[in-house]
């Protein structure tokens, strides 16, 4: 009969180790917690809430730029016999929005090619106003030829900026000067560049 407790007692005491190690396999080591590496994602660019408005880009910011819709000059020499001219005028001599950088912002729409729908042309200070040249007629003797005068703009570079929109920038450094960026709304955003000396 004292086997038999003895016996028993011996099962109970493998059993209790038993349970005691498979509760905790490495009894002398802390339990290791994982945790997930974390990513820091870069900060987005600000961009401009509304498609089509072009920006000035300065200091990481974007500065609003003047907003006009021009006026259309229209002048005919000779009743017309003598050619013509027609041109955008904007008010005032000088715009508002100065600048010594030159790189600018714009929100496009989904598919929008920026070379389409944005052109960036030197204005002419005369009068009191800003004046863009758009159309010449040659007179009758000269068969009346037509020309456009900055059609095509200056050459300017578009690159990704954000996630729906695009930095210009010009292909070469603005003199100083006043500009102009006419847009497929009709809206032309104006900005001057001033002498850094």
């Amino acid at each position: 009969m004292k086997n038999v407790f003895a016996l028993a007692a011996i099962c109970m005491g493998l059993t209790f180790i038993a349970s005691a190690q498979n509760a905790n396999p490495n009894p002398d080591k802390s339990p290791k917690t994982v945790t997930a590496d974390s990513t820091t994602l870069p900060p987005t660019p600000p961009e401009p809430e509304w498609s089509g408005a072009v920006y000035l880009l300065s200091g990481g910011k974007l500065v609003p730029l003047e907003s006009q819709r021009p006026q259309v000059d229209t002048k005919v020499k000779a009743l017309g016999f003598g050619g013509g001219t027609m041109a955008f005028v904007y008010q005032g001599p000088a715009s508002s929005t100065r600048s010594t950088t030159t790189e600018f912002v714009v929100r496009l729409g989904p598919g929008e090619n920026p070379a389409a729908v944005i052109l960036l042309s030197p204005l002419q200070q005369q009068k009191g106003a800003r004046r863009l040249l758009v159309q010449k007629v040659g007179g009758l003797a000269g068969g009346l030829k037509s020309s456009a005068p900055n059609s095509n703009g200056l050459d300017v570079n578009f690159s990704k900026y954000g996630t729906n929109s695009v930095k210009i920038v010009p292909a070469t450094p603005l003199p100083p000067g006043e500009y102009a960026f006419r847009t497929a709304s009709g809206i032309t955003y104006l900005f001057g560049v001033d002498d850094t000396k």
